[in-house]
């Protein structure tokens, strides 16, 4: 019998329209790009504000991702702001926010995307009046964008269209079972009604939006200044530079920024990265629940509880709060390896991979969200405690030190500069430990709203904060508590049920500490030290994180005891409880995504302004953030400087040093740890801190020489890095060999 092709004769031709178009953009790629160049000047009457004043009409330019460049001259910051706009595309056809005038800089150079051509284009200034401003000529540059977004989109078509052909084939020799095309089709749903706010080509109006924006911003700016990893964000705070990335780690931020790259905007270089966190989260949580219960679907079930729960919804599709809805991701993979460490027995072969699940769990919490990680390690010293007598068991001990040894491996590369920079850097985070959280605790009332309308009093008081883990988790909590009260798992010796009444006692303190009744502050008040790690968690209802992953094991625990008793009334009301939850929960990520929040349109940085670093906890204690804007270096008597040339954190300059004194010169890029200044020569000059904790780069007496400014990451920030480096291709190496090994079994 002829065997068929993997690739159809359709699929080829479409394949082959393909190849033509992406042959296209790269011959647009390569070809030189247009400059449009229109000379003129107004100067506007300062007391009398406009909007929207169009300071150049009738601009015709074909369709193309573009760079603005407005001329002008003012002397404040914010006096005013560069637009375009054109009424004659179609709608969305032309995306930009345009830019503020600083007085430091002299010219916009903000991106515009439009995707069809015009003879329409107008370019506008709104003037607050506040300020002098002079506005001279534009340039329009083409950057080529528009044919790198095509070329990526085509590429991924492509992709899709190949290895929809191999499953297809795939499939038709090898047919999935009912069970496993259920699983699929549960799974399509779930990551479908999670990602439908992430499909508006807009996002809500989250306190935390355009904080994570500006970190994708700073990544994509990082890697354009030549830094791998980003270490410090470049146009952060004026383009002083800060050193965010140090911190809080951007390594999930690498996906969104090359898509900023490729020239997608950061609205839609955000919203793929919501779907693609919702697709992981779905997928880990499955895999982890499946394989606690032994079940498909009781892992599609807890999937969805997990992946649609109000306090994820809440916090990382309303607040916006991208790091601890990142590590949210990662939380099941934690609970699955301590199951399996204080469960499985040790002396199966298979017991020797129980360490994977706690390395990259933890790993990935530690690269998302510290306050998280603390959290977290809190709860796992809590279990170990509980399992006291297994870890005194060699293997035992050895698969967690081994899955502690992995984590910190797979995440040297941002501890060691972490911890470098807490230690040794005189940081603002440092010094919030007057900052008390119990009174942002919650209502007992509120551990189970799923949906606010603000309308009578206690209504409005109830929802000062909307964190909850839902009617459905509590209802559960309820449920597994009469059954074990009424000593139904009295003679129940399994794993799964010791499981379940530590999630439930876990959970039940961890929606205990959330709530005002618990006394923060008094234990707030113990010491400094414990006054600083509570003050950093900000709200309390950060624990109900994790209370959601137990309560779903909970819910978990629940079912499978149904199932195991057979008794269908118990599972069938489980299943219509599910999907009641995830119809709930959809509606009220759905009211409040779509009708109760602002959706905001950001396209560009620049329409975000650079000086926005939330609580400023970065900053070395005493800079003062708001002077920090676009200015030029500063000097000391007897310095002159010529040649100055500034580019992201890079610094090149020419200085004479005229004095009998040393003298020094003063950049705008805020000090940290790293910097360094170097001679034509090589030889190498002072980079300490300046006034405002400035760069300030010392100059002996009689000094004349060109001079370079750099950020440079320390030698053991490289070694960390490496290690990491090795740490991530030994573990692909050993999952390899574990999958073949299994497959081997199998056979």
């Amino acid at each position: 019998m002829k065997k068929k092709p993997l690739i159809g004769t359709k699929v080829k031709i479409v394949l082959a329209v393909l190849c033509v178009l992406a042959l296209y953009c790269v011959i647009r790629l390569a070809l030189p790009k247009q400059q449009y160049l229109y000379e003129g000047g107004i100067n506007f009457q300062q007391g009398e504000s406009v909007n929207e004043y169009c300071v150049y009409d009738q601009i015709a330019i074909p369709a193309g991702v573009y760079k603005i460049q407005l001329q002008y001259q003012t002397d404040q910051d914010y006096s005013g702001m560069c637009t375009v706009k054109d009424g004659t595309v179609f709608h969305n056809g032309l995306q930009s926010n345009g830019e503020h005038l600083y007085k430091g800089l002299g010219q916009t150079d903000f991106t515009m995307w439009l995707y069809e051509g015009t003879e329409a284009l107008q370019v506008c200034v709104s003037y607050s009046g506040e300020a002098s401003l002079y506005v001279g000529d534009l340039l329009i540059c083409e950057t080529g964008l528009l044919w790198s977004m095509l070329l990526t989109v085509i590429v991924c078509v492509a992709i899709l269209l190949i290895a929809g052909c191999l499953i297809k084939n795939y499939l038709a020799e090898h047919p999935l079972e009912k069970e496993q095309r259920d699983v699929l089709f549960g799974l399509g749903v779930i990551i479908l009604l999670s990602s439908v706010t992430f499909l508006y080509g807009s996002s809500v109006s989250g306190a935390d939006f355009t904080y994570h924006l500006q970190r994708i911003e700073g990544v994509k700016d990082g890697l354009l200044s030549g830094q791998f990893p980003v270490r410090l964000e470049p146009e952060w705070v004026n383009g002083h530079g800060y050193a965010n990335g140090v911190l809080y780690c951007n390594a999930l931020f690498l996906f969104p920024a090359l898509l900023r790259l490729l020239g997608f905007t950061v609205i839609t270089s955000y919203n793929m990265f919501g779907i693609a966190l919702n697709v992981a989260t779905a997928l880990i949580a499955y895999y982890c629940f499946a394989k606690i219960f032994k079940n498909h679907y009781i892992g599609l079930f807890c999937s969805g509880l997990y992946t649609l729960s109000v306090f994820r919804i809440y916090r990382l599709m309303i607040v916006t709060a991208v790091g601890e809805g990142s590590a949210l991701t990662f939380l099941p993979l934690i609970l699955y390896g301590l199951y399996r460490v204080f469960t499985e027995n040790p002396r199966e072969k298979s017991y020797r991979t129980a360490w994977l699940p706690i390395a990259f769990g933890y790993a990935g919490i530690m690269q998302t969200h510290v306050l998280t990680c603390e959290i977290t390690a809190f709860l796992t010293i809590i279990v170990c405690l509980v399992f006291i007598k297994k870890i005194f068991c060699l293997p035992t001990f050895l698969e967690l030190a081994k899955g502690a040894a992995g984590a910190a491996v797979l995440s040297l590369w941002y501890l060691v500069p972490f911890l470098d920079y807490f230690l040794t850097e005189n940081l603002h985070i440092r010094h919030v430990s007057a900052r008390t959280i119990q009174e942002r605790g919650m209502e007992v009332m509120q551990l189970i709203f799923t949906f606010w309308n603000g309308g009578s009093e206690v209504e409005r008081k109830l929802s000062s904060c909307v964190a909850s883990v839902g009617w459905m988790l509590v209802l559960c909590f309820v449920i597994f508590g009469v059954l074990w009260v009424g000593r139904r798992f009295s003679k129940e010796k399994e794993a799964v049920i010791s499981l379940g009444k530590v999630s439930w006692i876990l959970g039940c303190m961890l929606m205990i500490m959330s709530l005002k009744l618990f006394p923060w502050d008094k234990i707030q008040s113990i010491n400094a030290s414990i006054a600083s790690l509570v003050s950093s968690l900000q709200f309390p209802y950060r624990f109900l994180g994790w209370g959601v992953v137990f309560l779903v094991t909970v819910f978990g625990c629940c079912m499978w005891y149904f199932q195991q008793k057979q008794q269908r009334i118990g599972w069938y009301t489980g299943i219509v409880l599910v999907v009641l939850s995830l119809i709930s929960s959809s509606l009220y990520m759905l009211d409040c995504t779509g009708l109760e929040q602002t959706q905001f349109y950001l396209y560009n940085e620049e329409g975000m302004g650079f000086g926005y670093i939330s609580g400023e906890e970065y900053l070395v204690e005493g800079t003062d953030a708001s002077v920090l804007t676009y200015s030029e270096p500063v000097v000391s008597d007897g310095v002159e400087l010529e040649n100055y040339e500034k580019q992201y954190l890079y610094v090149l300059m020419d200085c004479s040093n005229y004095g009998e004194t040393e003298g020094y010169v003063e950049l705008p890029m805020l000090h940290y740890t790293g910097y360094r200044a170097y001679t034509e020569s090589g030889e190498e000059l002072a980079a300490i801190k300046g006034n405002n904790n400035v760069v300030r780069v010392v100059l002996p007496a009689g000094f004349s020489d060109q001079i370079e400014v750099k950020f440079v990451s320390p030698i053991h920030w490289r070694i960390s890095e490496g290690i990491t480096y090795a740490g991530w291709a030994a573990m692909l190496v050993y999952l390899c060999f574990v999958l073949r090994r299994k497959d081997g079994l199998k056979k």
